[in-house]
């Protein structure tokens, strides 16, 4: 097979000490990463509008150790990582100075899996191998663990696994022992990993973001409701493929069932709208999901995706 040209790009939002110390950390191991790969690399850091300006000089500053390596940065007042993702795959899509024959986007959460270890970079070379063999359309990591501890994250969870149900036959579930994940994604797939790569010479891919644009202007996508719309959208037109990919951390993050709320009400005012409620509504897709989780949660999630999307 023709050896593809892959570019990966890590998304990081940083908003207070701990995120800039993990920014600290991702940067630290992007550089070394250039030593071991081929892949062009770059870096999509967004910051909280209202941190301090000694906070953003530091940003500033430990990007600037990112050009003698030759990767691309870009540090810009967050919209979510939604639009960090659009943004990427979107510059890549319209400069016209890049030889995009074999040429793949990855997109992945900077601060969840092993940047440079050379057993996730062979795993992305590997997804993007497949990708080019089956004319995917869209790659995803199967996360080896996934931890999404408190009270409120079973919701978070139910979410996720509803959202899969909405891909049955189309997202493809691995199996391994290096899997440590919860039952239902061992079953139903992990549809929203923070690790997307893209094939942009996908014939559809202009289809898929021209739809994009137009659905932008209706709905808010800059949060995690990028993430979940690219995957739906791409599923309706192309090929996904999945392989296992280790995750190093899953960091705790601010959840909510506003999250769950908001991310539906935003896919409901989509062209998207009618798969993803055909989805939630299926009550064979409900009955799924109880195989796995109290019948009472999987309703209530249930009932606050459809209510926020019939609004």
């Amino acid at each position: 097979m023709e050896r593809h040209k892959i570019h990966l790009y890590f998304r990081h939002y940083v908003h207070d000490e701990d995120t800039l110390a993990r920014y600290k950390k991702i940067v630290n191991r992007v550089n070394r990463a250039t030593k071991l790969t081929d892949f062009k690399f770059g870096i999509v850091v967004s910051y909280d509008p209202g941190m301090s300006v000694h906070l953003k000089d530091e940003v500033n500053k430990i990007s600037v150790k990112l050009i003698e390596n030759n990767v691309e940065f870009s540090v810009k007042v967050a919209h979510g990582a939604g639009f960090s993702l659009f943004n990427v795959i979107e510059e890549n899509l319209s400069n016209m100075s890049v030889d995009r024959e074999n040429f793949f986007v990855c997109c992945v959460d900077g601060d969840s899996y092993p940047i440079d270890d050379v057993r996730f970079l062979r795993q992305v070379r590997k997804i993007t191998d497949e990708m080019a063999r089956e004319g995917a359309i869209l790659g995803l990591a199967q996360r080896t663990k996934i931890i999404l501890p408190g009270a409120s994250e079973l919701y978070r969870e139910i979410d996720e696994m509803a959202f899969a149900l909405c891909l049955r036959g189309r997202l493809p579930v691995k199996k391994s022992v290096l899997l440590k994940i919860p039952p239902a994604y061992a079953e139903f797939g992990d549809p929203v990993p923070g690790f997307y790569c893209v094939n942009m010479t996908h014939p559809k891919i202009g289809d898929l973001f021209r739809n994009m644009e137009e659905d932008m202007v209706k709905s808010d996508m800059t949060h995690f409701t990028g993430d979940f719309y690219l995957v739906l959208a791409a599923a309706q037109m192309g090929k996904l493929v999945t392989d296992i990919v280790p995750l190093e951390d899953n960091p705790m993050g601010s959840f909510s069932m506003e999250n769950i709320r908001s991310k539906s009400r935003d896919l409901g005012r989509t062209s998207l709208r009618k798969v993803y409620l055909a989805g939630i509504k299926s009550e064979e897709n409900r009955k799924l999901l109880e195989k796995h989780y109290p019948p009472e949660s999987v309703e209530k999630v249930r009932d606050v995706i459809l209510k926020a999307m019939l609004r």
